[in-house]
């Protein structure tokens, strides 16, 4: 489900200084020092594997699994005792539940001189690990420091995770700070990022599972949006399954909407490593904010550019005719409206997948072709990079008109969202024709590496091997 405001339209005249400096931020920090984080974990797991930590560590991680119901880690116990002990280190080494339990319990399954010879070196092992961004200035809920609550936001986990956010601080950032000033935006972001982490820490405290990423911010950010319309209608996008299109409803309608969604997600998704609560506590920190800031200076708000009506977008206006006749079931209608659209506006990722919804229901060559170029679609954001992945495994026939370098591409970058069945199924295709295509081994290795990383060692084993054959 997305509901996300659009009542206001980007202009030069309310410059947002302060939105474009911490996007800046964000992306900077991303390539330029995140960037070496994964060397980092490389380094760590070939030192964890040289000093063969695994042999002291054994003992306890088996009381470990003995403590969980969980069938990954039965998977490294097996492995384990197979005789593959370097597949099974990193199911260990990064499991971070695990690295809680050895720092309470490891003096009972490592005793004697043993004890601080292994202690001596698991430090150095996890001293490189602390140094990764995530670590560094991350926030650990079992040992944050105050600093953590800011640096924090400023960090993600991957490209996928960054360029969404920004997509969404953007979107409504930009209006927050015309009506609220630049000092005042900047410090309600940081204020909104700290309430987010003040209920994650809250709820996560025993947890040394770091949390990063803006998402806590945005959501006040977005609230804060809502906050300051207050009941004046406002138009908002949505997407809700099938239903797609814009409506105008008072602004503070939906923030409860916003807050009951990730407290439903928080209680109904409890495997997710999404934290629902961040943004649960950065809506919440929004809305106060707001509300203290009209108690306290009622008027420093631009009221003029809150009651300013957005200029008529004719597109737009074609695009809420097609939305409507969706909901009508008029679909020729919609159709022709959607191609007027195409034709005066061009054609993007959003508006080629609305026509293949409604070429789904002929089914005839023309849907075939709108499956394949949707599939060949590049530079999208991870969200319609999941709607790929749903798009590759409806449609089976694709793979016979795919070409092998299309269907490489796809592959990898299935692999960067973590789709990893149609990763496999897109590259099981290729390796039938592996003496063609180059490069198929660093797909293998990647894929090799992803599965391990979610402990499927016996997946990550095979594809190991299949790159050792190929050249």
């Amino acid at each position: 489900m997305i509901i996300v405001p659009t009542e206001k339209r980007f202009d030069w005249k309310h410059t947002p200084v302060a939105l474009f400096a911490i996007v800046l931020l964000n992306i900077l920090i991303f390539f330029f020092y995140q960037s070496g984080d994964e060397e980092k974990y490389i380094q760590a797991f070939d030192k964890y594997n040289s000093l063969n930590l695994i042999k002291d560590e054994w003992p306890a991680f088996q009381a470990f699994v003995g403590q969980k119901n969980d069938p990954n880690l039965d998977v490294i116990l097996d492995y384990y005792n197979q005789g593959y002990a370097e597949e099974a280190a990193s199911g260990i080494l990064f499991n971070l539940e695990f690295t809680q339990f050895l720092n309470k319990y490891a003096h009972r399954y490592i005793e004697g001189d043993s004890y601080s010879n292994w202690k001596t070196k698991r430090k150095s092992v996890n001293d490189i690990i602390d140094s990764t961004s995530s670590f560094n200035f991350g926030l650990v809920p079992s040992n944050a420091s105050p600093l953590a609550y800011i640096t924090y936001q400023f960090l993600h986990g991957d490209l996928m995770h960054l360029v969404g956010n920004l997509f969404f601080l953007i979107l409504c950032g930009f209006a927050v700070e015309a009506i609220v000033g630049h000092r005042r935006f900047l410090a309600f972001y940081l204020l909104g990022g700290i309430a987010g982490g003040l209920l994650h820490s809250f709820l996560n405290q025993k947890s040394a599972i770091p949390l990063v990423g803006a998402s806590g911010s945005i959501s006040a950010v977005m609230a804060m949006y809502l906050a300051v319309f207050r009941l004046k209608r406002i138009e908002f996008f949505y997407w809700f399954f099938v239903f797609v299109g814009y409506i105008r409803l008072p602004a503070l309608t939906i923030l409860p909407i916003y807050i009951g969604k990730e407290i439903f997600s928080y209680f109904s998704d409890q495997s997710s490593n999404v934290a629902f609560m961040a943004h649960t506590g950065g809506f919440v920190g929004g809305a106060v904010l707001i509300a203290l800031n009209q108690m306290i200076s009622p008027k420093s708000f631009n009221e003029e550019y809150i009651e300013e009506d957005s200029e008529n977008d004719p597109i737009r206006e074609k695009m809420t005719k097609y939305f409507e006749q969706v909901e009508k079931f008029r679909f020729d209608q919609a159709r022709k409206t959607l191609e007027e659209v195409i034709e005066q506006d061009g054609l993007n990722f959003e508006r080629l997948l609305l026509r293949y919804n409604l070429l789904k229901i002929t089914l005839n060559k023309e849907y075939y072709r709108c499956v394949i170029e949707l599939l060949n679609q590049s530079d999208l954001p991870e969200k319609w990079l999941e709607k790929l992945d749903e798009i590759w495994r409806e449609n089976d026939f694709a793979r016979k008109y795919l070409k092998d370098a299309q269907k490489l591409k796809l592959c990898w970058r299935f692999c960067g969202i973590k789709k990893l069945a149609s990763a496999e199924d897109l590259f099981n295709d290729l390796y039938k024709h592996h003496q063609t295509i180059h490069n198929l081994s660093e797909l293998a290795k990647r894929l090799a590496k992803e599965f391990q990383l979610i402990g499927e060692i016996d997946k990550a084993k095979k594809f190991n091997q299949i790159a050792k054959t190929l050249p």
